[in-house]
């Protein structure tokens, strides 16, 4: 527990007070007292006196925004969203690590920070939280200014939780044995207090999504061929569909079912975003985190940063206050190259591609389900720029390929055993090619909406231009989706068609007359030659 007399040594430090002042600009700030409470909010902390004056009113610990602010005092709790957003400048990534067991903290803070390495981030950021886990940080300045059209101050903080998803996916997928650390589900539950049904999920063994409806599938035999016969509805009698004899049930028992793609084959295993301790709740409008080098109520200790690629090496002992060394700065951007987290933006909106249902309503709904309402399936001839070129195999971004073949070739009049026969041929076009179970899951999604989705407009620049693709020509420029070119495309082909079968006829309808004519001639001047 912390004391007084201890709070004004350790804040007493210039060092201390300049790397506080620091971290508080253009955000809002927070403090706590000794004695519990927290003080009025709006704040702000504005130079190092401020510190030491917070202090001697009784004030243990700094607390700010990960957003930032014009006019942090001008924060009001009545301020609605869209306030919010006029005065939101942007904001910090901040992944709050929040696990119970130190060791296993210590390895998940070390895989996040490989996780963000790996996607291109340099300027990482680590600080122990001051009690039992970590602070992971990626400064503003490291993430493009716009994503999709929007201004990035403007996707805080649904935005930011689409990032956390994916890299509690990213991390399962790559570094799960590297966070377990050989431990079994038993030990796991021990270490972290929980029951196995906390840590387990069901996921289906085939397509690997998570199972999360059960459906019930009988299994009779057949008591005369022994065919197995499944069906939904337990019964007393079946028709057996291979002797059609109505045959009694012999065997019967319930599986569980995949809603993706039907398998009956449901395992269980470790589910590893509820070990990672990723805390979202940080994650929301004006939420506080403990300030770098702020100390920690509970623990005396101070929230150290540290070296990021050090974190496994860290031990509690450097963050007692009178062994605190400034030595690391928390979110610095000096040597930050601007945009370089534009990779992590990109695969995190490639793992749950989604279209609005704004980007709907701007097509033309009217003229795509009358002028162009053809069912006919369009052939490859009549692709746009685009589509084309994205079928000759792409080097990033295919997940976001994936998602617009499927929705343009159903659009189109294809019928998915074809989508499916034509995205296999994609895949191996592609310098690295998507597993099969991502290819299954997006179309068996696809599938399962029953009703037709377009695929993004043509002018979404994230799902074109940043993958390369966009290459228009002058029909483009006409058009707001892709599936409205081909449309466009085979309703004129129809046409020219159309008045070509209208001209064949009309001479057809003309030809027998002439022939008539001539044929009366030649009868005329063969009875004068015989006359003759």
């Amino acid at each position: 527990m912390l004391d007084l007399s201890t709070c004004l040594k350790y804040y007493s430090r210039k060092d201390i007070q300049k790397e506080l002042v620091s971290n508080a600009g253009n955000r809002e700030l927070g403090v706590k007292y000794l004695k519990g409470g927290f003080g009025k909010r709006p704040d702000v902390l504005q130079n190092n006196a401020d510190v030491l004056e917070f202090v001697k009113q009784g004030v243990t610990s700094f607390h700010i925004s990960e957003e930032h602010w014009r006019n942090p005092l001008s924060l009001s709790p009545s301020l609605k969203k869209q306030d919010l957003a006029k005065l939101r400048t942007g904001w910090d990534l901040i992944i709050d690590i929040d696990c119970p067991d130190w060791e296993l903290s210590r390895r998940i803070a070390f895989v996040v920070v490989k996780v963000l390495k790996k996607h291109g981030i340099n300027s990482i950021s680590c600080k122990f939280s001051g009690n039992k886990g970590f602070h992971i940080g990626v400064p503003l300045k490291s993430f493009p200014k716009t994503v999709q059209g929007k201004s990035i101050d403007a996707l805080f903080p649904d935005f930011v939780k689409r990032i956390i998803n994916y890299v509690v996916y990213y991390a399962g997928e790559n570094f799960s044995d590297e966070i377990l650390g050989g431990m079994d589900v038993k030990r796991l539950c021990n270490k972290l207090d929980l029951k196995e049904s906390d840590i387990l999920h069901e996921i289906c063994a085939k397509c690997k999504r998570k199972h999360t409806a059960k459906s019930k599938v009988d299994y009779f035999i057949c008591d005369k061929c022994g065919t197995d016969i499944k069906t939904d509805v337990a019964e007393e009698f079946l028709s057996c569909p291979r002797c059609k004899s109505i045959v009694k049930v012999m065997r019967s028992d319930t599986a569980k079912q995949c809603k993706y793609c039907k398998s009956n084959t449901i395992i269980k295993e470790i589910n590893i975003a509820n070990i990672l301790g990723l805390d979202q709740i940080l994650i929301s409008p004006r939420h506080l985190y403990r300030m770098a080098y702020s100390l920690h109520e509970k623990s005396g200790l101070a929230s150290l940063p540290i070296n990021p690629f050090s974190v496994l090496a860290f031990d509690k002992e450097q963050a007692k206050p009178e062994n605190v060394k400034v030595k690391y700065h928390f979110l610095e951007d000096d040597n930050t190259v601007a945009g370089e987290a534009g990779d992590l933006i990109l695969k995190s909106i490639d793992f749950e591609p989604k279209v609005g249902e704004e980007e709907y309503e701007k097509f033309d709904r009217k003229q795509f389900l009358t002028e162009f309402d053809d069912q006919e399936k369009i052939p490859v001839e009549l692709f746009p720029p685009c589509i084309t070129k994205l079928s000759q195999g792409i080097k990033d971004g295919k997940k976001r390929g994936l998602f617009i073949l499927v929705n343009f070739l159903t659009s189109v009049g294809w019928d998915y055993p074809d989508v499916e026969d034509y995205i296999h041929v994609w895949n191996k076009k592609n310098e690295e090619q998507l597993r099969e179970t991502v290819i299954k899951g997006q179309i068996g999604y696809h599938r399962s909406q029953k009703k037709k989705v377009l695929p993004p407009n043509c002018d979404n620049k994230m799902y074109y231009q940043d993958i390369g693709i966009c290459c228009p020509d002058d029909l483009c420029n006409r058009v707001k989706n892709p599936v409205n070119y081909a449309k466009k495309k085979a309703y004129f082909l129809n046409n020219q068609k159309k008045r070509k079968g209208k001209k064949k006829k009309d001479s057809e309808k003309t030809q027998p007359k002439n022939h008539d004519k001539t044929d009366q001639k030649r009868e005329s001047n063969s009875s004068t030659e015989s006359t003759a």
